[in-house]
């Protein structure tokens, strides 16, 4: 067998798992339409990158993780009805950024660990 035929052998393998999971991503419940999502995230990021499906995927269910928890926080408070001036001046956003620093450091540190013992 040939280098090529042997690369476009492993390239095709590779498109066929990521056709997978793009399948198995697609019939999960997501919360928010994908496109506003991707519309948002385009318009922050330079016109040539692209943005994967599991990343689309990973982006909607971390939205849904935020509002969730916000939700929740916002069912702590005494009233019927909350105001803006009430959620803004709350401490509702800021304990939920440092929620998410926290858990992004805990991910980057996991992901530090799992490469620093693939090296040994």
């Amino acid at each position: 067998m040939t280098e090529k035929a042997k690369e476009s052998g492993a390239k095709k393998g590779e498109k066929k798992s990521e056709k997978k999971e793009a399948k198995q991503a697609s019939s999960e419940r997501i919360a928010f339409p994908e496109a506003c999502i991707v519309r948002i995230m385009k318009k922050n990021m330079d016109k040539e990158k692209m943005i994967k499906k599991e990343v689309k995927v990973a982006m909607n269910k971390w939205l849904e993780k935020l509002v969730t928890n916000v939700a929740k926080t916002m069912n702590n408070f005494p009233y019927v009805m909350m105001t803006k001036s009430e959620f803004i001046g709350s401490d509702v956003t800021p304990k939920l950024l440092l929620q998410s620093v926290r858990a992004q450091q805990q991910e980057a540190f996991k992901h530090f660990a799992i490469s620093w013992m693939r090296k040994k």
